[in-house]
């Protein structure tokens, strides 16, 4: 359980080709920071990691420097949620590129553990069709914008 109130809520997608982050102050809902890192420019796994470690700190250091300065606070608690993108390739009724999933499958877990190291908290993992649900997104045509409806639940 935890014992402090949250400050940062750190949502991550991850897949080979690209690292998608957000990170949303708690206490009033605003984004802090968010981006999205091109990872298809490089097939080698460990310029995968070292880029989004990278990312990782600077989006930490940011938020950190954002929180000291504007309310005091020296250590902040997170909350990581990353995409579960295997689980979800897994269940979908498209094919799976081997190339791509085995990268993946290497990647995924690494990422996942720098965010613990990094920020001392361990990445809850989310399925995104599971989450869709649990919030009552319908399914769309991808052509279709779904920023009001996520919004809506900022």
């Amino acid at each position: 359980k935890r014992q402090k109130a949250l400050d940062i809520s750190l949502g991550l997608a991850t897949n080979s080709k690209v690292f998608g982050y957000t990170a949303i102050n708690v206490q009033n809902g605003s984004v802090l920071d968010c981006g999205l890192l091109d990872l298809s420019k490089t097939e080698d796994l460990y310029e995968k990691l070292e880029l989004t470690q990278k990312t990782l700190h600077r989006v930490q250091e940011t938020i950190s420097n954002y929180f000291l300065e504007t309310q005091q606070k020296s250590e902040l608690q997170w909350a990581i949620g990353m995409e579960d993108y295997i689980v979800e390739k897994v269940r979908s009724r498209y094919p799976i590129n081997v190339k791509h999933f085995s990268m993946l499958n290497k990647l995924y877990p690494i990422v996942s553990y720098q965010c613990y190291q990094m920020l001392n908290e361990r990445p809850m993992h989310f399925v995104a069709s599971d989450i869709r649900s649990h919030f009552g997104f319908k399914k769309r045509l991808i052509s279709e914008p779904l920023d009001h409806v996520v919004w809506e639940y900022v």
